[in-house]
């Protein structure tokens, strides 16, 4: 079925709101934080330049970096069920229970110029933050 909307104004307002940001601490998952600093450092070999972007970083690999090096994987396993118990835990979504899924359609990683914070295992965390969209 065609429907048609010509005829019909659309318009856009904007409303002052208030959205939340999740956070957490990855040092029980050092390995995986691990093999995603190895993914970046093989990607910066293989993808020697820095993807164009506003964020200050020494080096952003390539978009859709989870594709390109299979080391992305168990962090990105991580992040995506952290996401979903994000949703249950503070939206009240179960999306399981919903039989809705998350993934990953596009990330990089990025090295910073960030120090760590003393402790051993937020070192490597410190060096580099994972984007997901």
């Amino acid at each position: 079925m065609n429907h048609t909307t010509s005829g019909i104004e659309l318009g856009q307002y904007e409303v002052p709101t208030r959205l939340p940001v999740f956070h957490c601490h990855l040092g029980a998952v050092s390995e995986q934080l691990q093999l995603a600093r190895e993914a970046i450092d093989e990607l910066r070999v293989s993808h020697p330049e820095s993807t164009p972007s506003n964020v200050q970083s020494v080096y952003m690999s390539p978009w859709k970096s989870h594709q390109l090096n299979p080391k992305f994987g168990p962090l990105t396993n991580t992040v995506r069920a952290l996401a979903m118990r994000a949703s249950k835990e503070f939206l009240v979504t179960d999306m399981a229970g919903l039989n809705l899924d998350l993934w990953s359609s596009s990330h990089a990683g990025i090295r910073s110029t960030c120090t760590g914070l003393g402790a051993p295992s937020t070192e490597v965390a410190t060096r580099f933050i994972r984007l997901v969209s």
